[in-house]
């Protein structure tokens, strides 16, 4: 099991939070963005969340809770993973 912790004091994850807050505020907002990913890949230390391959070649943000209709769900830090 990968353990980690969304340590939200980390200046990568602070600007990643920023970032989804405004891309929630979009139309059309994306939750996959570059600063997002990498926040995610620091966390994860570029493992997958569900199992745990550590030679990955192709990232995806991935929701724990389905998001549909729910943008709150949808741009919320602790739903995303690697």
């Amino acid at each position: 099991m990968v353990k980690f912790e969304r340590d939200n004091e980390k200046e990568i994850v602070k600007r990643a939070i920023e970032v989804l807050n405004h891309q929630k505020s979009l139309c059309s907002g994306k939750y996959n963005t570059d600063e997002v990913l990498e926040a995610l890949k620091s966390i994860f230390g570029t493992k997958c969340y569900l199992c745990e391959y550590k030679d990955v070649r192709d990232y995806n943000v991935e929701h724990l809770k389905p998001h549909r209709k729910d943008k709150d769900l949808k741009f919320d830090w602790d739903n995303l993973f690697l």
